[in-house]
């Protein structure tokens, strides 16, 4: 299996968005390494990948994977669909300029132009929850604030797949299902939404689906409560 290539090509037959067999990755820190993970994951479907261990690299080598910003050593990826890596959509943002403008300067850099937001402008104002401050400069900003307008942004972008790291932090519990309710709307239309998170909160709020990754293995595949389950159970022992 050694030297297959990552695949992005067109398998509209497939109910699969995306499709690992048998990856391994090489890393220097053999724990950072992904060793023979596979899985897929559906259109219509929303999942949280999660890691026992906060220091634990492989995590992050495995969204580096479904990104395509890293290539597996052996193994095979397929990618259906556009895909939207939005995990450092923040670091887009322009300090000294409101909300408003990053809205723009954001999907400007993301391949929109003017006209298509105007259009979604009102919606993705609405969806933030950032009515009040939305012409403030986003330098007065809270970290969860950024997470907000970032993901509000997110689900008015053309790709099908939309994936987040953990930055990405939000525990307000009414934001949180409001947000709910648009992927919904995101998943009836089947798009896919992966969510690499630390947060239990974020996980149980919006995903039906858990992944939970140990030392680059795959050790927890299941509905998101019984992979929440064997987090804590990991996490105890």
């Amino acid at each position: 299996m050694d030297d297959l290539p990552i695949n992005f090509g067109d398998f509209r037959e497939m109910e699969s968005s995306i499709k690992l067999k048998y990856i391994s990755t090489e890393e220097k820190n053999e724990n950072a390494s992904l060793k023979n993970i596979s899985f897929s994951i559906d259109r219509g479907e929303s999942i949280a990948i999660l890691r026992s261990n906060y220091k634990d690299e492989s995590f992050n080598k495995l969204r580096e994977l479904l990104v395509g910003s890293l290539q597996p050593s052996s193994g095979i990826v397929r990618i259906t669909e556009l895909v939207n890596d939005l995990g450092n959509l923040t670091t887009l943002f322009h300090s000294n300029a409101s909300g408003r403008k990053n809205i723009y300067m954001c999907c400007s850099a993301l391949g929109m132009d003017k006209l298509e937001v105007d259009v979604i402008e009102d919606d993705i104002i609405n969806l933030s929850g950032l009515e009040q401050c939305i012409d403030d400069s986003v330098k007065h900003y809270s970290e969860e604030m950024r997470s907000q307008l970032a993901l509000a942004i997110s689900f008015f972008l053309k790709g099908k797949i939309l994936i987040f790291d953990q930055t990405l932090q939000i525990e307000n519990e009414e934001y949180l299902q409001k947000t709910k309710k648009k992927i919904e709307e995101f998943l009836h239309a089947k798009g896919t939404f992966v969510l690499f998170t630390d947060s239990i909160q974020m996980a149980r709020n919006l995903c039906s689906r858990g992944m939970l990754i140990q030392n680059g293995h795959l050790v927890v595949d299941d509905i998101i409560d019984s992979t929440l389950e064997a987090l804590q159970i990991s996490a105890e022992g």
